[in-house]
């Protein structure tokens, strides 16, 4: 379910889908968080051998 900012809203617990959709979004959330991690560190692997060539 969508808040008013968009954001996610956890239903009730009496539905019992309130865990899962926890689950959902920290799951997405640690996707995003490792692919940046993985972004940064091939950027810092690309910019050390650049410098290896030219200096």
């Amino acid at each position: 379910m969508k808040g008013s900012l968009g954001e996610e809203v956890r239903p009730p617990l009496s539905s019992g889908s309130a865990a899962h959709v926890c689950t959902d979004s920290e799951n997405e959330r640690q996707a995003v968080y490792s692919s940046e991690n993985l972004i940064n560190t091939m950027n810092v692997t690309f910019l050390q051998a650049l410098k290896t060539r030219f200096i």
